[in-house]
């Protein structure tokens, strides 16, 4: 649980530092997915989008215990790759 905690904190502090630099709200959840939303439009690429759903399955993990072994598995790279391509667009 710990982990999906985790790994929710790195793409949503990404996603905060990347809109903090472009001035746009990222103080709550619906904020956050939109600077995603906005930040996948403006590097067009789709996939950070996507990815994003990826780090929102570990948030609500954490708190509802909702994902299988293999999910975790096989997201947990998901979570990072978004990580790194949100920080490439700071």
């Amino acid at each position: 649980m710990q982990g999906a905690a985790k790994l929710w904190g790195a793409a949503a502090h990404a996603v905060m530092a990347a809109a903090q630099e472009r001035e746009w709200p990222h103080e709550s959840h619906r904020s956050l997915k939109n600077a995603a939303i906005k930040l996948s439009a403006e590097a067009e690429d789709p996939s950070i989008e996507h990815l994003f759903l990826a780090a929102e399955k570990f948030h609500r993990h954490f708190y509802h215990d909702s994902m299988e072994d293999w999910e975790r598995e096989s997201d947990r790279p998901l979570v990072h790759d978004f990580v790194q391509r949100v920080l490439a667009l700071s």
